[in-house]
């Protein structure tokens, strides 16, 4: 529905771009589940505030997307790189949080003076 809505809704002078980030929080240590990164070192994101915007995760990889077939593929990725355990109850419970962060912004020109907005979409899922 996203990618229908911005098809429909492009104009000449307006850019549209989605774009998604992965993370995992384990034992209160941040790691980007997209990023290719050393398995001696994988946890190594800060999570940082900024002024004006809030906190962020610093170094965290945004990923351009074109369809929701390339947003399942990359959280199908992710959840691959995700922390994992058996429990008495679930075989692959997961022992970490996860956030995956959709950030569709919008570019166009008026009266000759560039207009951006950018909206975010957080999906957590809870650990257990």
């Amino acid at each position: 529905a996203l990618f229908d809505h911005i098809e429909e809704n492009s104009r000449g002078n307006q850019r549209v771009s989605v774009e998604i980030s992965f993370l995992e929080i384990y034992k209160e240590r941040v790691r980007d589940l997209l990023q290719r990164r050393s398995r001696k070192e994988p946890y190594t994101l800060k999570v940082r505030e900024h002024p004006k915007h809030g906190p962020y995760v610093k170094d965290l990889s945004r990923h351009i997307v074109k369809d929701a077939n390339e947003i399942q593929a990359l959280i199908d990725a992710g959840n691959e790189q995700r922390m994992t355990a058996s429990t008495h109850i679930h075989r692959h419970s997961s022992r970490s949080h996860a956030i995956v962060t959709i950030i569709l912004t919008q570019s166009k020109s008026e009266d000759n003076l560039p207009c951006e907005l950018v909206s975010k979409v957080h999906l957590v899922d809870l650990a257990g």
